[in-house]
């Protein structure tokens, strides 16, 4: 039955160190109360724990490295502050937070730390194993889901091409990673800049979900009751106000957008 295979694959994914992915299962599977503390241990383990080695990931627009932790034999992909516009610690961290409230089970779990010796400030990403990258998939399989839609259409990402979110086939969902053009403000440089990277279609622009990519209601009404104080507590410390004040706005947008699919009889929840 179903709890013997959920049950099943938590064991399996306990005995690779696989949390996060433990913490993705117990959530899509009606035990959030479960999953919130596996998350939150995991946190603060990503916040604290040593590491023993670090690697330079090449080939992307921005300094990355991946790290591997004293313990469990955990890793993380590491993205120190710099002066790279495509690079935002506080769009990495909150996006993940939006993820967790919203309960979409997409981002890895996402921290600011800093990183020793060097005392480096950066976000820390848990390092998800046995994906396999967008660009990597056919591409009739490369169709966003209607969680990443509605995710980059609330955070206004502009960056979300195959390159930038992962396949795992054991869980079978899709891994939204890269979220630094995510969450930004006004910043000038960052704006011209924006008008080179921006891969959006002509449908995410408008914010149109695509056929069968339709966000399910209780999705959307947890997107709905969303507080304008549980988005301050989770953003405040690590983006700009003009960003908040920004995804404030963009909420009823998205929620109307939705309302709008011809799959839809009935409006937005209210």
């Amino acid at each position: 039955n179903s709890e013997t295979r959920i049950a099943t694959q938590l064991r399996e994914l306990r005995g690779s160190n696989s949390f996060q992915e433990m913490g993705w299962v117990l959530g899509q599977t009606g035990y959030e109360e479960q999953a919130n503390p596996l998350l939150f241990a995991l946190g603060c383990f990503y916040l604290t724990a040593a590491v023993h080695e670090e690697t330079y990931l090449p080939g992307g627009a921005t300094d990355s490295r991946r790290v591997r932790f004293v313990e469990l034999e955990l890793e993380g992909v590491f993205k120190p502050r710099q002066n790279n516009l495509s690079a935002s610690v506080g769009s990495e961290v909150g996006t993940y937070r939006l993820d967790r409230l919203l309960a979409l089970n997409m981002v890895p779990l996402t921290v600011r730390r800093s990183i020793f010796p060097r005392g480096e400030i950066g976000s820390l990403q848990y390092f998800i194993k046995n994906t396999i990258g967008g660009n990597k998939l056919a591409p009739a399989e490369q169709v966003k889901s209607a969680e990443m839609l509605l995710l980059d259409y609330f955070v206004k990402n502009i960056d979300r091409d195959p390159k930038n979110y992962l396949w795992h086939p054991g869980l079978r969902k899709l891994i939204a990673i890269d979220n630094g053009w995510c969450l930004r403000g006004n910043n000038p440089f960052a704006l011209i800049k924006a008008r080179f990277v921006d891969k959006r279609s002509s449908q995410e622009k408008k914010l149109v979900f695509g056929e069968g990519r339709q966000p399910s209601w209780a999705l959307l009404h947890r997107l709905h009751d969303l507080t304008e104080t549980e988005i301050r507590a989770a953003l405040e410390e690590v983006v700009s106000e003009r960003a908040i004040l920004k995804l404030i706005k963009r909420k009823s947008k998205v929620l109307a957008a939705a309302a709008r699919h011809p799959e839809r009889s009935e409006g937005p929840p209210r």
